[in-house]
């Protein structure tokens, strides 16, 4: 991402960005998704808005994220 965001040649007019939530337990998950998304909403001026998560390695968590994800249309990655 580094090398996108600082080589001008790659992705011209294009700044990527991340942040990583460690959310031990799907109760914390899920509260750190709505939290990301609350950010998300009140920063838009600020930065680009969230065009996907990395979903959780466990189905259970996954299915809960991805009813909270879905009214905002944006998907969620995983390896199930």
């Amino acid at each position: 991402m580094e090398k996108i965001n600082t080589e001008p040649d790659l992705l011209p007019g294009v700044t990527l960005g991340y942040t990583i939530l460690n959310a031990c337990g799907g109760l914390n998950l899920m509260r750190a998704t709505l939290e990301a998304l609350s950010k998300d909403e009140k920063n838009q001026q600020e930065c680009a808005r969230i065009l996907a998560f990395i979903g959780h390695s466990s189905s259970g968590p996954t299915q809960k994220i991805n009813n909270i994800l879905s009214p905002f249309g944006i998907p969620q990655v995983n390896n199930l």
